[in-house]
């Protein structure tokens, strides 16, 4: 995964005096970009959390929606079925959703 880190400071003046020694030098925290392993949409978030989903997820990072559809797979479960298992045939959903869709814009051109 390449991720980006934006960690440009920014500087905000304070409303009570104009002068600029009495300006705030603030950094924003690290920001990464972050690429769901099942449908590839990117996202930026902090690494802590990257590191929490990661953890969730067997060391895959998963997007906010895919998270939830997993959750849903095993939920909607007839039989009892681990994390991995849910995540794996969201995983196979996606891939074949996208390639559908390839498919489709194939016969287009």
């Amino acid at each position: 995964m390449s991720a980006t880190m934006i960690s440009d400071p920014m500087i905000i003046s304070t409303p009570e005096t104009q002068s600029t020694t009495s300006s705030i030098l603030v950094a924003q925290s690290e920001v990464e970009f972050a690429i769901c392993e099942c449908c590839g949409l990117t996202e930026e978030c902090t690494p802590a959390y990257i590191e929490r989903i990661r953890e969730r997820y067997q060391g895959k990072w998963v997007c906010g929606l895919c998270g939830e559809a997993v959750k849903d797979e095993i939920v909607r479960s007839e039989r009892l079925v681990s994390t991995e298992e849910a995540m794996t045939k969201h995983m196979n959903f996606c891939k074949n959703s996208i390639l559908q869709v390839l498919i489709q814009i194939q016969q287009f051109i």
